[in-house]
């Protein structure tokens, strides 16, 4: 019986993330006001760590493993805001492995649920889908904490917007065959997300401009200056679905046709399809 109970009250630093506020303001434990106070700080006793690929999810009062004071803004849009963040050393795990040095990474912090939850289920399709392709971007990992909705990326150098405004390279070091092959690539790319998904299955990016493709810097020993690896991302107003739930001729369920055409004629810009700003629908077409 004692043994039982002894079990029962097995209040090592391994449950801290199990104990909600009404245990730990029991008597028997901390108390009223300590109980509310160790609530408050658990982070500082029992941080989080980052699973690459994982989905984890938290109540309110968590904290990521971000240093402070480390925290660069790289962008903002009408679903969220984009920062560059640094994950402490040996709170980001990958393949099993702890990593004993810190990583950058870029956090998409949501502003809403249902736009967190939109873009979350294309990532998943897109990495779920038959073939995979290189030049899309992928996320780390999925956070929710309450009403915190994250999804980290790996940190680009840069978004296209930038590099045509010469911040990488001037535009007379740049090599003309360097370009066509990435944007060859980028066409695989868009080819991959409109046809190459799997049997049945068709995507529609939907706001495609060169803010939502991104620089990553090559692992190149050559001493000639590099234009980067062009890679697209943000999937929040793409829309993926089988071809048996068409509405249209492009295999597009004409409900999120309607919400995703609305939410784009209020985002409306330069590089925007004109039938878009028409309102005469969306197709695979749209992002060419």
């Amino acid at each position: 019986m004692l043994f039982s109970t002894l079990r029962k009250l097995d209040r090592t630093d391994r449950h801290i993330p199990e104990y909600d506020l009404q245990s730990l303001q029991k008597d028997n434990f901390l108390g009223p006001g300590a109980g509310s106070r160790f609530y408050d700080n658990r982070y500082i006793f029992c941080p989080i760590d980052i699973v690459e690929d994982g989905n984890l999810k938290l109540e309110d009062g968590w904290r990521l493993p971000f240093l402070a004071g480390r925290s660069e803004a790289c962008g903002s849009g009408g679903f969220g805001k984009v920062t560059k963040e640094v994950i402490a050393a040996r709170h980001y795990r990958s393949k099993g492995v702890l990593h004993s040095t810190e990583k950058s990474v870029a956090r998409k912090l949501f502003k809403s649920k249902p736009d967190y939850e939109r873009e979350l289920f294309n990532l998943r399709v897109l990495r779920e889908c038959d073939g995979q392709n290189a030049r899309i971007v992928l996320p780390l990992a999925t956070i929710t904490i309450g009403s915190q909705f994250n999804i980290l990326f790996p940190l680009a150098k840069m978004d296209l917007d930038r590099f045509l405004e010469g911040e990488l390279l001037p535009p007379a070091k740049c090599d003309m065959n360097e370009l066509l092959e990435e944007l060859i690539s980028l066409a695989g790319a868009l080819a991959h997300l409109h046809s190459g998904l799997g049997y049945n299955i068709h995507g529609c990016h939907t706001d495609l401009k060169p803010a939502n493709i991104l620089v990553y810097m090559k692992q190149d020993t050559s001493p000639r200056p590099q234009i980067g690896k062009w890679m697209i991302t943000d999937f929040g107003l793409s829309i993926i679905s089988c071809v048996e739930r068409r509405g249209g001729g492009d295999g597009l369920p004409m409900e999120s046709v309607t919400e995703t055409m609305t939410q784009l004629q209020r985002m409306r810009g330069p590089y925007q399809a004109p039938g878009v700003c028409h309102g005469l629908g969306i197709s695979r077409s749209s992002d060419i």
